[in-house]
């Protein structure tokens, strides 16, 4: 084989070696599978590359002929008389799909929600100033919702600026300490503000100064102590009301705060947060209970999230946070959901590259099988042509060949005979060139083709290189949305083409020979347009044309 197509190289000059039907060399990321300068991503199938509608993972032909699975042609057979094309047309694309791709989809989902669940689980735990989404301490919560209501509704909002002015000051200063220490020290109201007696004071015999019992009993509307009590009425209002507040909005989001931007407004509703959660939570129960085959298994990890979630001391805050120096629960959940997802579409790619493999090795046989018979057919003009001038040159001449290649004629004339390959090359070059220029294309084509399969058969299973892996992928998706890659009906155009081939060959060969030998000669000089019966040595005029022609 190595043999005929040196032959044909050499025969046939030289052409340049070009993709005709699978020009496998483009390469927009001029780097090979096993480059690993890509970037690194944190999945598998790289965020930066969209996979194409037509490539390996889109319900397409392109991927069902390169996956080589189902039938994309109606069948029959001898238990089948009549197949319906209708339903036999798109077995293949179906199989492909629900066999193959459903797999890299349910991984794909997996890996997407799991970091979906990753990224609102990280604004639940910060979403709030950088503090939770939710009450971590009720009270605290309360008691600053409370301080908030003192602050913007008593003391900043001009409440107090309608009091008298000489009591303005103590009021203010007073209902302050007041507040401070029913929300902080509440045990200090029961301590008696009289620092004298207070007994001796009560009997009307005060050991201080009189003033000084006076102001303790003194009439609550025409004192400090009575404003006191009557601002923080006053107060109580604004501070219910807060709090009511601040309740519905936890009832809304059912133990969620809302997500408010710079100024306190709301943007996302706590009942959004809420229910948008809670629907991360609860989808890897939901994926479990509606799985109906092992590919749809979800993993172990996410599986178990919303257990981890209820049975572990962390809670949800725990599932978030590293613990001893090891991954955080959801970065061990994202980390094997895109290795799920990275492992299915490896399988898929493998699938994909073992049947393309198989495919480009039969093309590349049948290819140089044409190759091999092309070149046997040289080899037998060539051949045929050297067996005519044995042939003719007896006839010709009387004499044996002088080293100069001179000959004595019939009518002892001295001829000079002069061969040549004229005869076959004019077939050659008419017959054969043209399909051997494309033959040579196809066989280099395929060559190249073999070779970047390995590599990315390399690279996908470079276990030691995701950037590799990544790189491979998207070669191989856009080899096959380009139709770079050899199919089923690729290799079965080509075998039908080394049959036509075959045949045609032989009948040239043989034509070529009979034209040559058994035609009548029409007594012109032969030549590669005026080459019937040059070769008929039983013919006169073949003897007498090439006497004229070989004449001193």
């Amino acid at each position: 084989m190595k043999k005929s197509l040196r032959m044909l190289f050499v025969l046939l000059l030289a052409f340049s070696p070009l993709f005709v039907s699978a020009d496998t060399t483009t390469d927009t990321s001029g780097a090979t599978p096993t480059d690993t300068s890509a970037a690194a991503t944190p999945t598998a199938t790289d965020a930066a590359y969209q996979y194409q509608r037509d490539g390996i993972f889109g319900c397409n032909q392109n991927g069902s002929y390169a996956m080589s699975v189902g039938a994309l042609s109606a069948i029959g057979g001898a238990y089948v008389p009549v197949a319906d094309a209708a339903v036999e047309l798109n077995t293949g694309t179906l199989v492909y799909q629900q066999c193959v791709l459903r797999e890299v989809i349910d991984n794909e989902r997996q890996a997407a929600l799991a970091a979906f669940t990753k990224k609102a689980t990280q604004a639940i735990q910060t979403g709030r100033n950088g503090n939770p989404l939710y009450p971590v301490n009720i009270s605290q919560d309360q008691l600053g919702v409370s301080d908030q209501a003192v602050a913007s509704g008593v003391l900043q909002s001009g409440v107090l600026s309608s009091l008298n002015p000489t009591l303005q000051a103590p009021v203010t200063r007073a209902f302050a300490q007041s507040y401070y220490t029913n929300t902080r020290t509440p045990q200090n109201v029961l301590v008696c503000p009289y620092q004298g007696d207070l007994a001796a004071a009560q009997g009307g015999n005060p050991s201080g100064s009189i003033w000084d019992a006076l102001g303790a009993f003194e009439n609550p509307a025409c004192n400090s102590a009575g404003a006191t009590v009557l601002v923080n009425d006053l107060s109580q209002n604004a501070i219910n009301q807060a709090l009511q507040n601040w309740q519905d909005e936890l009832n809304w989001g059912q133990g969620f705060y809302p997500v408010v931007d710079a100024n306190g407004n709301v943007v996302t509703p706590s009942s959004v947060v809420n229910q948008s959660y809670e629907g991360l939570l609860q989808s890897p129960v939901r994926q479990l209970e509606s799985a109906n085959d092992i590919g749809q298994m979800i993993s172990a990890l996410y599986a178990g999230l919303t257990t981890q979630v209820i049975s572990d001391s962390g809670g949800l805050a725990g599932i978030s946070q590293s613990v001893g120096g090891q991954p955080s629960y959801l970065d061990q959940v994202v980390s094997e959901t895109s290795a799920g997802v990275r492992n299915a579409a490896d399988n898929v790619a493998l699938n994909i590259l073992g049947a393309a493999q198989q495919t480009e090795q039969q093309y590349f046989q049948a290819v140089s099988s044409i190759a091999s018979a092309l070149t046997q057919s040289i080899g037998q003009l060539r051949s045929a042509e050297l067996q005519c001038w044995n042939l003719v040159i007896p006839k010709v001449c009387t004499s044996s060949l002088s080293s100069t290649n001179t000959c004595t004629g019939a009518n002892g004339t001295t001829l000079k005979v002069a061969t040549s390959t004229v005869f076959s090359q004019a077939v050659i070059s008419a017959q054969i060139t043209p399909v051997a220029t494309t033959t040579i294309n196809n066989v280099n084509a395929s060559q190249q083709a073999l070779s970047l399969i390995a590599n990315l058969i390399a690279g996908v299973t470079n276990t030691a290189s995701l950037d590799a892996q990544r790189l491979a992928l998207q070669q191989l998706d856009s080899l096959v949305a380009q139709h770079q890659l050899h199919t089923q009906p690729d290799l079965q155009n080509v075998t039908q083409q080394l049959s036509s081939v075959q045949s045609a060959m032989t009948t040239l060969v043989q034509n070529t020979v009979q034209d040559w030998s058994d035609s009548t000669p029409n007594g012109s000089a032969f030549n590669a347009s005026n080459s019937s019966g040059w070769c008929n040595v039983n013919s006169q005029t073949t003897v007498d044309t090439w006497t004229s022609a070989w004449k001193q």
